[in-house]
């Protein structure tokens, strides 16, 4: 399975690939992708599409943490938790068949709780994609 995790954070919109470790652990990997908060829907759905093709089996980091410190590095934050405060957060899979887009909520400490009674299901079509997450923003 595919996926990536996309934030909606101030005017930015970062998408990252989300890539699975020989121990099972999911990390973001690169390539990590920053688009405007005014991106077309299928703007956003190709950049989605984009990261979920380069989600993949990566070795296991020596430290976990410098994964974190890289995507801090990349946003502009100097904490996970001042970069979560005010995201919004979207888990995105597809399995080949079909893209599953899993809302989040903030919780304690900068984590996301899932929302797995709220994901819609669309199709592997970069405006759909883009319109479901908007739609799900949005709601």
């Amino acid at each position: 399975m595919k996926a990536c995790e996309v934030y909606f954070r101030g005017e930015a919109i970062y998408i990252f690939p989300q890539c699975e470790t020989e121990t099972g652990v999911g990390v973001s990997c690169d390539p990590k992708i920053k688009i405007d908060l005014n991106s077309s829907s299928k703007e956003t759905g190709e950049e989605i599409i984009k990261a979920l093709n380069a989600s993949r089996k990566v070795p296991q980091p020596e430290n976990l943490h410098e994964v974190t410190k890289s995507v801090l590095n990349f946003t502009g934050f100097k904490t996970w938790k001042a970069f979560a405060l005010g995201a919004s957060c979207f888990l995105i899979s597809y399995d080949g068949i079909n893209i599953m887009i899993m809302p989040t909520i903030a919780a304690d400490n900068g984590a996301f709780d899932h929302l797995p009674d709220k994901s819609i299901k669309c199709a592997f079509d970069p405006e759909k994609i883009g319109e479901a997450v908007y739609d799900l923003k949005n709601s």
